[in-house]
């Protein structure tokens, strides 16, 4: 594997078989190798081949802060996280952040823009705290997927749950009140929120970091809900 250094799901829907849910994926599965731990668990079998992918596969170290890819910038790449939380976000015309989302350790991501567009992502990742990142180039993996059924099996899964996580999103966005959306922010990243800083949880649901904190009291029983 090539080490680089950065210069900027969790399937609720497992295969069959005994794979493990990927929120618990860690360093000692598939030899350390997350993707290879993650891309098995969706196929359900072992992927052909993997000694090819494996040699094209790139680490990225990141420091808290630091920028995995812009907005508009080329990102034709699976990414899955061996370590560290990432931040994912849509940016405006203004500059101004909407965050799409945050991923910890044993979860995979891409920009479905990038993949199939022109390269270029539809959002910015940023590590929120010091992360390590693996990268498959999507145009690797693809042609994988047109001769062997394990890896078909994975590509097709794995935008299956893409899909159902953007659908379950603008499904609260668009359905659930500030505080309803503040508890499914809980219930999607428990075990992690204290991680995450409120400025960005206020700005995931949708509320100012003033509405946030009126959210949290009311809901710890300092003030009657409004």
């Amino acid at each position: 594997m090539r080490a680089v250094r950065a210069m900027e799901g969790r399937p609720e829907d497992p295969a069959p078989g005994p794979a493990k849910s990927l929120t618990a994926v860690n360093d000692g599965d598939a030899g350390g190798c997350v993707a290879r731990a993650v891309l098995q668990a969706l196929a359900g079998a072992a992927l052909p081949e993997w000694e090819r992918v494996e040699r094209a596969l790139e680490v990225r170290m990141l420091a808290a802060g630091q920028v995995l890819f812009h907005a508009g910038a080329p990102a034709p790449q699976v990414y899955f996280v061996r370590s560290g939380l990432l931040r994912l976000a849509y940016e405006d015309a203004e500059g101004r952040s909407r965050i799409k989302g945050f991923v910890p350790a044993g979860r995979f991501f891409a920009s479905a823009r990038a993949l199939a567009g022109d390269g270029r992502a539809a959002f910015s990742a940023q590590a929120l705290e010091a992360a390590c990142v693996e990268a498959i180039a999507y145009d690797l993996l693809e042609p994988l997927g047109s001769v062997h059924l394990p890896w078909q099996t994975a590509l097709a899964r794995g935008f299956r749950l893409y899909g159902l996580r953007k659908e379950q999103r603008e499904h609260d966005l668009l359905t659930l009140d500030a505080t309803a959306r503040y508890l499914r922010f809980l219930e999607e990243y428990a075990g992690m929120a204290a991680r995450i800083p409120l400025k960005d949880v206020a700005a995931y649901i949708g509320v100012t970091p003033v509405g946030l904190s009126r959210i949290r009291r009311c809901l710890a029983g300092s003030v009657p809900a409004r």
